[in-house]
């Protein structure tokens, strides 16, 4: 996969950069999604080297410990919600393939902690069960913001405040702020159980981009 650009020696890297997002965006619509279909080749080609065993080796991942795995599941995770985001807007149907709403409904949750601080949940503090597409998962509010809980069904796990009842797809569009709680309850596509103040406390503490 040839590299799109190479710095001019001795030009500022941002400087840069902002000189081809100007050039990207001056060359319209059409041409940036025909380069983004190129690129999505290259990208997908370099993929179909990757082995199980590649997934465990080391990988840049925003300055995280990570390995390979990480990346490539952001970026699926990435394909799959920003399709829907496209798809919304101009209506077509459905907005996530059964195989994308489950991979979405877990894929997400463990960066949960990433995205949910203290000072977003203005201290709200109690224990939300979640069952996403009848998987089971648990954290923890507090003044430390967001704790998975390590097994849900432990004999010694916390008493439960809430409880979340949902699919993948839903739970990624509410916690996105593009699906209100009123309209997936009504749709029948979300329930929430026991405290209802802390739950719509904690969906809106993610930091949706």
């Amino acid at each position: 996969m040839v590299p799109p650009w190479t710095i001019p020696e001795g030009m500022n890297t941002r400087e840069y950069f902002q000189q081809v997002q100007n050039e990207a965006y001056a060359q319209g619509p059409a041409e940036n999604v025909r380069l983004l279909r190129e690129r999505l080749a290259g990208y997908l080609a370099a993929l179909e080297g990757v082995t199980d065993a590649d997934l465990d080796k080391p990988a840049w991942f925003y300055g995280l410990p990570a390995n390979l795995r990480m990346p490539i599941t952001a970026f699926v995770n990435d394909v799959i919600i920003h399709a829907t985001d496209i798809r919304r807007p101009v209506g077509i149907e459905p907005l996530f393939s059964p195989e994308g709403s489950r991979f979405v409904g877990w894929a997400g949750l463990a960066y949960l902690p990433m995205f949910v601080t203290a000072e977003r949940l203005d201290g709200a503090t109690g224990t939300v069960r979640q069952t996403i597409d009848s998987a089971v998962s648990m954290v923890e509010l507090g003044d430390v913001g967001l704790r998975l809980a390590s097994s849900p069904h432990a004999a010694d796990s916390p008493a439960v405040d809430a409880e979340i009842t949902t699919d993948g797809g839903t739970w990624t569009l509410l916690t996105w702020r593009s699906y209100p709680i009123a309209e997936a309850e009504a749709a029948g596509a979300l329930r929430i159980d026991g405290d209802r103040a802390l739950v719509e406390r904690y969906l809106a503490a993610i930091k949706a981009p």
